[in-house]
């Protein structure tokens, strides 16, 4: 009888359990969207696998190793290493990978959403934690200490796992760490369970199957993405996941299907990966317009921060009529696109006149275009707006108001309110920036 039967029928109600949930979980997702549950569930998985691995750490190796010995001979070792090492991480990343295609249920672009999630190693650390903790509780330390040096260990690998993950987001640092990690799983393992003989080879053994197991990831992403539709998220998202490991070949299919299958969701993630690799980013004039005039304003926000360095001329009253029709919604809030308000002041170019005529032809319910347009016409510094901008603060708009001091003070460079401890539309600060325009006018 294996040790994986002795145990499942040890742990008979747990597995019960397990599988209400996970059956629950999924006809909850098929019909819900609330995350609770599978929080829930997912706890109960770390219950779970701690509870399996407990279980393991209970067995006599020394004993179980000189059982084997009798019975398969030479081949002992192997059996031992299965049964008590490979056999449970396998059940408990198994159970992981059911209950992520549960969870991913109420996402989009479900199965290939969770199976991409995974291939990326994706809740893959449950099987560290439930190592660490085999490896703590085989030692000869009292019960407590065993506790606080479970919690403190997976403390500092998390810590440490999140730490390289930002030091090394793309490229061959981000391989190694994902060899890395293996290879602590497998040299633990192999050091663990193997006999004397074994244990000299633990760390080739290790490398071997840990460096293999990379490869068939990055072979699985290949696939994936050489044989799917160009359009298709699969192929996105393998491509992009290949591009931080630091292939090139990918580069132009994705972005073509980002900029011709309008998949800006993506953009960002793209023009990251190229940025820190200090390459360059593979998109026409044309292609950059459309990109910073679609999507999201987080989106387009962030395409206009990468155009702003750049010398790409791009249309003025594109960039306005695409804020205009998006502001139609009033969730729509323009104020901390800094980058696109930059953008659009830059590449006005004496076209000032266009947007006031759309400012003063604006629904009075658009309030988001008019604090916009206030914004950019404090940006462009033109004088010529101050009539207009003084309308807007003395208005009963309380936000189109505050915006308009904001630009008057970037344009006048003065700070009436401030300085003399008033209102920013008491008649002084009007008449303070009124004279700055007669001013200016005669200047001109």
């Amino acid at each position: 009888m294996s040790l994986l039967t002795i145990h499942y029928r040890r742990m008979r109600t747990f597995v019960y359990l397990l599988i209400f949930l996970l059956i629950f979980n999924l006809i909850f997702n098929l019909y819900y969207t609330w995350y609770g549950i599978s929080i829930i569930v997912r706890v109960y998985l770390f219950v779970f696998s701690f509870y399996l691995v407990y279980n393991y750490s209970s067995i006599d190796i020394e004993r179980l190793k000189e059982l084997y010995k009798r019975r398969f001979g030479r081949k002992s070792d192997l059996f031992v290493l299965f049964e008590m090492g490979i056999a449970p991480l396998l059940v408990i990343y198994g159970i992981t990978i059911v209950f992520t295609l549960i969870d991913y249920l109420r996402l989009p672009n479900w199965p290939w959403n969770p199976i991409l999630s995974l291939l990326n190693g994706r809740y893959s650390n449950i099987v560290i934690y439930s190592l660490l903790l085999f490896i703590i509780l085989k030692t000869k330390f009292n019960p407590t200490f065993k506790i606080l040096l479970f919690f403190g260990s997976s403390i500092i690998y998390f810590i440490a796992d999140k730490y390289l993950g930002i030091i090394f987001p793309h490229g061959l640092g981000l391989v190694v760490v994902k060899f890395s990690k293996l290879l602590v799983i497998f040299y633990c393992l192999f050091y663990g369970l193997l006999g004397s003989e074994g244990k000299k080879w633990s760390l080739v053994h290790a490398s071997a199957i840990a460096g293999l197991i990379v490869g068939m990831i990055v072979t699985s992403y290949y696939i994936i993405f050489r044989f799917s539709p160009i359009d298709s998220y699969r192929h996105i998202v393998a491509g992009l996941t290949l591009m931080r490991y630091g292939f090139s070949f990918p580069i132009s299919d994705v972005g073509k299907s980002i900029v011709e299958y309008h998949e800006y969701s993506f953009v960002r993630e793209y023009i990251d990966v190229l940025v820190s690799q200090k390459k360059e980013v593979p998109f026409s004039p044309a292609h950059w317009e459309n990109l910073v005039t679609s999507g999201t304003i987080e989106q387009v926000n962030f395409v206009a921060g990468i155009l702003v360095e750049k010398q790409i001329p791009l249309s003025f009253e594109k960039l306005i009529h695409s804020v205009k029709e998006k502001t139609k919604d009033p969730a729509a809030d323009f104020t901390l696109a800094s980058n696109y308000i930059s953008l659009v002041a830059k590449n006005a170019g004496g076209k000032t006149e266009i947007l006031l005529k759309m400012m003063n032809d604006a629904d009075n319910k658009n309030e988001n275009f008019i604090i916009f347009g206030i914004s950019v016409l404090g940006e462009i510094k033109d004088a010529k707006a101050i009539p207009l901008l003084i309308d807007y603060l003395t208005g009963i708009n309380f936000k189109i108001s505050i915006a308009a001091y904001d630009a008057l003070k970037k344009i006048t460079g003065q700070d009436p309110a401030d300085e003399n401890n008033i209102q920013r539309n008491d008649p002084l600060s009007i008449a303070t920036f009124y004279e700055y325009y007669k001013k200016n006018r005669k200047a001109n």
